[in-house]
């Protein structure tokens, strides 16, 4: 039997990307939960700011799909899907809309719009449509509703074969009616700063699992390795060959070195941290940034200036360490 796979990828608009080079960021897990409640469970997503419940006997697949249980007589089990985009640029909904109805069209040839009307979904104006088109000698249909709220288009399809596809009408309805946008619980609204640095004695092993340096004191010759967590950064938008929407978080860091008197001795700029590209907007982001003495430094006292860029957003924010060269030589 088919199983019909989550079709709202269609209507993101067509980007390319290319294969991210070995990370210097490490990202955490996505944080995800579901609750039981007596005919549902409560599906929690706060990386991409959004609540539902859906029925205890239906399947989460990935991508955040659910699917209908199996029954004798299907030919198909109903989907529905949710997915998320942020959108790069300022976009109204008539305007999302229209795009995203037209991309439907050259998608499919024979595509035929069936309904569309006006909506709300968690209290944002939204637009909903239904439409048919045949895959492999089986038509089928779907309906598709969307909102865009904190510059994020949210949207859930309902896909099944029309002799079927009133059967999970209602469930949709209640998903659709159960939706909750909350938005993101870190990062939205916020300055691109620093909540936290401090310098650490080896490379960090993941978000909060380093060994704080005693103090800001080196021997010359060892390195000198900044823990950073950046916040209030903004997330860039790719599509993966599957038409899955991507979400990229790109920092590039410069550096100057300065003797006590503020006489610039030496630094680089733009240097690249990395991209990282993740199927979920993960905010618990940090950076380790290393400074090397390829040439040790003579002993005495110092100050870096350190600036991070957010290439998505184009902020910046300054970090300024005073450091201290010791006489007692690494080797």
């Amino acid at each position: 039997m088919l199983v019909i796979k989550s079709l709202i990828s269609i209507l993101l608009f067509l980007t390319h990307f290319g294969v991210a080079s070995p990370l210097s960021i490490t990202l955490a897990q996505t944080n995800e939960t579901e609750i039981p409640t007596e005919d549902t469970l409560l599906y929690d997503n706060p990386n991409l700011g959004f609540t539902l419940e859906y029925p205890f006997d239906w399947a989460k697949e990935e991508s955040i799909t659910f699917v209908s249980p199996m029954s004798t007589i299907d030919e198909a089990p109903e989907s529905i899907a949710v997915t998320t985009e942020i959108l790069t640029t300022d976009l109204t909904l008539d305007e999302y809309s229209n795009s995203a109805v037209s991309l439907l069209e050259e998608q499919f040839p024979n595509f035929a719009l069936l309904e569309k009307v006006n909506a709300t979904l968690s209290g944002f104006p939204a637009h909903q449509i239904v439409y048919t088109y045949t895959q492999d000698g089986m038509e089928l249909k779907l309906m598709q509703i969307w909102a865009i709220a904190y510059e994020m288009v949210y949207a859930l399809t309902y896909a099944g074969i029309p002799t079927e596809f009133d059967d999970a009408l209602p469930v949709f309805q209640n998903m659709v009616d159960s939706f909750e946008i909350t938005g993101l619980e870190t990062n939205h609204g916020q300055t691109f700063s620093s909540v936290f640095d401090t310098y650490v004695t080896s490379k960090p092993q993941g978000y909060g699992v380093y060994e704080e340096k005693e103090s800001n004191t080196f021997r010359p010759g060892e390195d000198m390795i900044l823990y950073i967590e950046p916040i209030g950064f903004e997330y860039g938008s790719l599509i993966d060959k599957e038409n899955n929407t991507l979400y990229s978080i790109n920092f590039t860091a410069d550096f100057i070195i300065s003797d006590t008197e503020g006489n610039v001795l030496t630094g680089q700029q733009g240097l690249p941290v990395s991209e990282v590209i993740s199927y979920h907007q993960n905010e618990e982001v940090f950076i380790p940034f290393t400074i090397s003495q390829t040439s040790p430094f003579p002993p005495g006292n110092y100050i870096i200036t350190y600036t991070i860029t957010d290439e998505n957003s184009g902020n910046s924010f300054d970090i300024t360490r005073d450091i201290t060269i010791s006489q007692q030589s690494l080797f």
